[in-house]
């Protein structure tokens, strides 16, 4: 079942984890190095972010990149 939004409550945003894009320059900084390397940006993203279930002789483990080694 989906529950419809009721249109005389005001819609909440949902509240930011991180927002490093704090002034205009910062945004711009941003979208050049998007437009130079779509793939590159985005990935180094996903790859702080994302968690990754790998076999080890004493088990499985959940390992993350910290942006220096996994």
């Amino acid at each position: 079942m989906r529950e419809t939004a009721n249109p005389t409550e005001p819609r909440l945003s949902p509240a930011a984890v991180a927002n490093t894009m704090l002034t205009r320059a910062d945004w711009e900084t941003a979208r050049d190095a998007i437009v130079a390397d779509p793939g590159g940006y985005h990935g180094a993203i996903a790859a702080r972010n994302l968690h990754w279930l790998v076999s080890q002789p004493q088990g499985a483990a959940w390992i993350s990149f910290d942006g220096a080694g996994w």
